[in-house]
Formats: C-alpha cells, sequence, structure tokens
C-alpha cells in the first residue's frame, strides 16, 4: 500500500484518467492529476517556505533520512509539524503536536508486505489503551469511506482498501483463521 506520491491504491499512475476516475468514484472527491511530492522534495520545500504541516506517521525521518540537518531545517521551518509517535524520537522533539500511538506488541489489524501478502497481527494479552495505528489517522480527516461511515475495526480499513484496489482483494477478516507468519 504504502504511500508513494505517484500511484494511487493498486499501483495505478495518478497521471492515468481511468485509475484517478476509479479511486474518485470510491473516495467521492476529486483526485488531482499531477503527482505529490516526495520525501526530499517535502523537506526541501518546508525549507523554502512553500509546505504549511507535514504529518509523519511511523518513520523517525531525522534519524533515517540521509541529511539529519536539513531534515531538522525543514521541520523547524513549516509552520505545522503533526507526528505520531511510540517514544519522543528526534522527529518528535521537532513536530509541533504528538500523537501516541500502540506499539507492535498492541497492535489489532492487517499489514500488506513488501511482496502484497497480507499478515494478519493480534495485540499482546493486555495492551494499553493508546489508539491503534489504524484509527490514528480519523479525527482530523472527513469520512474516507464513499457511503460516510467511518472505519470502526481493523478489518474496516483493509476492505475499504480492496474496493480502491481489486488487486489485492479479497481482505482476510479478523476473524479468519490464522496462519502461522513464522514456521
Amino acid at each position: 500500500m504504502g504511500a508513494l506520491p505517484d500511484l494511487l491504491p493498486g499501483y495505478g499512475k495518478v497521471t492515468d484518467p481511468a485509475v484517478r476516475s476509479r479511486a474518485e468514484r470510491v473516495w467521492g472527491v476529486p483526485v488531482p492529476a499531477r503527482p505529490g511530492l516526495r520525501i526530499p522534495d517535502m523537506f526541501a520545500a518546508a525549507r523554502a517556505g512553500d509546505l504549511r504541516a507535514l504529518w509523519v506517521i511511523g518513520e523517525d525521518v531525522c534519524a533515517t533520512d540521509p541529511d539529519a540537518n536539513h531534515v531538522a531545517q525543514a521541520l523547524d521551518a513549516c509552520p505545522l509539524v503533526v507526528c505520531n509517535e511510540l517514544f519522543l524520537s528526534e522527529t518528535a522533539r521537532h513536530a509541533d503536536v504528538v500523537l501516541p500511538v500502540a506499539s507492535w506488541l498492541e497492535k489489532d489489524g492487517t499489514f500488506v508486505n513488501f511482496d502484497r501478502r497480507f499478515q494478519r497481527v493480534r495485540p499482546g494479552p493486555s495492551p494499553q489503551q493508546w489508539e491503534p495505528t489504524w484509527a490514528a489517522r480519523l479525527p482530523p480527516t472527513p469520512s474516507p469511506s464513499a457511503d460516510g461511515s467511518r472505519p470502526s475495526s481493523p478489518g474496516s480499513p483493509m476492505t475499504d482498501w480492496t474496493a480502491r484496489a481489486p488487486c489485492h482483494g479479497p481482505a482476510p477478516t479478523p476473524t479468519a483463521p490464522e496462519k502461522p507468519s513464522c514456521t
């Protein structure tokens, strides 16, 4: 799945009118015909004053990107930086808002790995009451579903996803028998 700025769900090019049309039908909103910015371009735009907000989810960009000084300068120059983070990472230290997330031991849901296989994960025996990662984006955004509903469980986003990207379907359900992920 991921967040590549030139691709829509199912690896369709954002420049392809047929792919955009499918996404627009599911999402109920127009999709821009031009690709978004890649990470280095976002940081350059922030340093230039052209990027007004940045939301960092699931990565400590100050530790993983090649030039930590340029990244820190970009985060400091951006008027609003939101970071979803379990610990106060270096990136989180530069954020205006830090939202807590669950650790991998507390997560319940489905991931798609690099070779496009679904992988079901379940929480440990007594998770803390943090907001799950699949729901972390929900409060500040309009409803992502075409029918106006909001996801209410880990399976809801996956069902919504396979409607947007049929090449990934059908989505496994949380009640489906679990196959061992390691043998």
